[in-house]
C-alpha cells in the first residue's frame, strides 16, 4: 500500500508512505538493502509510490502517532452546499470525508475528532463503538443494487427514491458515534458493489473551482452511479506523490465498467483544464499518458533512478516497460523510436495474457468483474531467503503484497510474488514509536498489535482483501495496461 500512495482523509495528515522510515529490498540481482531517509534520500523518496520496480520490499520500518479515540458523525446537506462550506470542513476536523449523491442533490459530511475518553463522547450522546463501522450497511447495499437497476432501465424517479432510503439508514446509523482510531478510520467496507474507478488530484487551493465544474457538470448530465468520494491529504515530497508540493483534494468517481470508459472521459474532459494528477491506480486507461507525465515535476529524475538499479526490467513487464519508454520519450527524444516495437509486444502478451487465462480451470476475477488472472504464476514465499532464491532464479517478476490498489502491473511474462506469506511483525519500539513488519502484514494487523502501546499507524487506507482489475486504453495506436485492485472471488471452469 505505501508503494500506491494510500492516503487517507485529513488535510493535516499526508499519505502512508510519508510514515515510513525504512524498506529493506531485494534488488534485481539479490543483494539485500535497506534504504532509509538519511541512507539514500534519492532513492527512497523514489521508493513510494514506485509500483514495485525497483525490487522486492521484504520489510518496512513505520513510525506510529499515539493511539487516538475518535468522535465521529455524519449529517446530510446539500450538494451546492459544499461549494462554500468545503474549505471550512477540511481545515475545521482532523479527519473529513464527502460522498455526494448528485442525482438527489444531496452529500453525507462525515467527520472525526479527537476526544480524551469514549465516555467524553457518550456524553454528548455519541453511541459507544466497539469495533469496526462500516458506511454501508447489507440492506443498504440491496438498495443500492436496486438503483443501479432501475437506473439501466431508464426508472430514474423511483431509484432516486431508494437513496433517501439509503441516506435516511445511513444517518440513522452514523449521525454520531465513537470509537478507536484505527476501527473507526479504517473500514471494512464489505458491502459494496463492484465499479470501476478514476481518481482525480487537485491543489487543494483549487477545490472551489474544482467543485463548481462538478457542479456544473452534474447539473445536466445524470451520473451513471450512485455516488461520488471527495478527501483531502496534507502535501509531501515523494518524487511520483500526487501529493507532492502540495496539499491536495481528491475525488474518486465510480462507475459499472460496462458505462464507465464513457462517463470517464466526460468528466475527465471537464477537469482536465483546472490541473489534475491522477492517482496511479485509479483510472490511468483514460489518460493521456503526456498530461499524467507533466503535472509530475520529478518524473524523469525517477525513471533515471530505475533505469539505473534495474536495467534489464526485471520487475517490469512488458506492459509496464511500455509504459516507462512512453514516459521516457516525453523527455528524451531518443526514445521514440522504440514505442512502435512496444505497442508490437504490448499487443501480443496481451492477447498471450488472454488466451491463457481463459485455459484455465480455477480463475481468480477482480472485484470489479472486469478481469481475470491465472493463479498459477503466483509463487508463495515464506522467507526473505525465499524472495532471494526466486528474485535471482526469474528472469521478470511482479510483486504482490495484500493486493490492494496493485499499479501499475501486476500481471507478468515470469511469474507473480505474492508477500502474504512475509505476515510477520519484527518489532515493536515503543522507545522511538516504530513498528518494523514485514511487507505482507495487512495494516489492519499492525494496527491490533501496536494498538495496546497507545500507538497508531498514522494514515489508514481500506482493509480489504483484494485482487487486480486490468484496464487498457490508447495513446498515438499504442496500448498501454493500467491495473486497481479490489475484493476478489475464485470462479470454478
Amino acid at each position: 500500500m505505501a508503494s500506491t500512495g494510500t492516503h487517507g482523509g485529513a488535510l493535516t495528515i499526508p499519505s502512508l508512505h510519508t510514515f515510513v522510515n525504512s524498506y529493506t529490498l531485494v534488488k534485481p540481482d539479490g543483494e539485500i538493502i535497506t534504504v532509509s531517509k538519511t541512507s539514500d534520500p534519492s532513492l527512497f523518496a523514489a521508493m513510494a509510490p514506485s509500483m514495485g520496480v525497483f525490487g522486492a520490499v521484504v520489510e518496512m520500518e513505520i513510525e506510529c502517532v499515539p493511539l487516538e479515540i475518535l468522535e465521529a458523525r455524519m449529517e446530510v446537506i446539500e450538494f451546492a452546499d459544499v461549494i462554500d462550506t468545503f474549505d471550512e470542513l477540511m481545515k475545521a476536523n482532523k479527519y473529513a470525508r464527502v460522498v455526494v449523491y448528485p442525482s438527489v442533490n444531496k452529500a453525507t459530511i462525515w467527520t472525526a475528532n479527537p476526544v480524551s475518553s469514549r465516555n467524553e463522547a457518550v456524553v454528548r450522546g455519541a453511541v459507544n463503538s466497539p469495533g469496526y463501522t462500516n458506511f454501508r450497511n447489507e440492506n443498504e447495499k440491496m438498495l443500492l443494487t436496486k438503483y443501479l437497476h432501475l437506473s439501466e432501465c431508464g426508472n430514474f424517479d423511483e431509484a432516486d427514491l431508494l437513496l433517501h432510503e439509503v441516506l435516511d439508514s445511513q444517518t440513522q446509523r452514523l449521525s454520531h458515534y465513537v470509537g478507536q482510531y484505527n476501527h473507526i478510520i479504517c473500514k471494512e467496507r464489505n458491502n459494496g458493489i463492484p465499479h470501476a474507478d478514476i481518481e482525480f488530484n487537485f491543489d487543494f487551493a483549487k477545490h472551489k473551482e474544482v467543485l463548481r465544474e462538478v457542479k456544473t457538470y452534474c447539473d445536466v448530465n445524470r451520473v451513471p452511479y450512485y455516488n461520488f468520494e471527495i478527501r483531502t491529504t496534507k502535501q509531501d515530497d515523494a518524487m511520483l506523490s500526487c501529493c507532492h508540493g502540495r496539499d491536495a483534494m481528491w475525488i474518486d468517481f465510480q462507475a459499472k465498467a460496462s458505462v464507465s470508459r464513457e462517463f470517464f472521459n466526460d468528466i475527465e474532459a471537464v477537469l482536465k483544464p483546472i490541473g489534475f494528477r491522477k492517482h496511479w491506480a485509479k483510472g490511468m486507461d483514460n489518460t493521456n499518458p503526456e498530461y499524467v507525465a507533466r503535472q509530475f515535476p520529478q518524473m524523469s529524475q525517477f525513471l533515471k533512478l530505475m533505469k539505473e538499479f534495474d536495467p534489464d526490467g526485471k520487475f517490469r513487464n512488458t506492459q509496464g516497460e511500455g509504459w516507462f519508454q512512453m514516459m521516457d520519450a516525453l523527455f528524451t527524444e531518443k526514445a521514440l523510436n522504440r514505442l512502435s516495437e512496444t505497442t508490437r509486444l504490448l499487443d501480443v502478451s496481451l492477447n498471450d495474457s488472454e488466451e491463457n487465462v481463459a485455459s484455465k480451470g480455477n480463475l481468480i476475477m477482480n472485484w470489479a468483474e472486469t478481469v481475470t488472472v491465472d493463479p498459477s504464476t503466483f509463487r508463495y514465499p515464506e522467507t526473505v531467503e525465499e524472495v532471494v532464491s526466486l528474485v535471482k532464479s526469474n528472469g521478470k517478476i511482479r510483486c504482490a503484497g495484500a493486493l490492494h490498489s496493485c499499479a501499475p502491473l501486476i500481471s507478468s511474462q515470469g511469474i507473480i510474488m505474492s508477500l502474504t506469506k512475509l505476515d510477520k511483525i519484527m518489532s515493536i519500539d515503543t522507545k522511538h514509536s516504530t513498528v518494523r513488519c514485514q511487507s505482507g502484514v495487512p495494516i489492519h494487523k499492525i494496527c491490533e498489535a501496536i494498538a495496546p502501546y497507545n500507538m497508531a499507524v498514522g494514515t489508514l487506507g481500506v482493509r480489504s482483501s483484494c485482487i487486480t482489475m486490468l484496464f487498457t486504453f490508447k495513446y498515438s495506436g499504442m496500448h498501454l495496461i493500467y491495473l486497481h485492485s479490489y475484493y476478489c472471488k475464485y470462479l470454478d471452469g
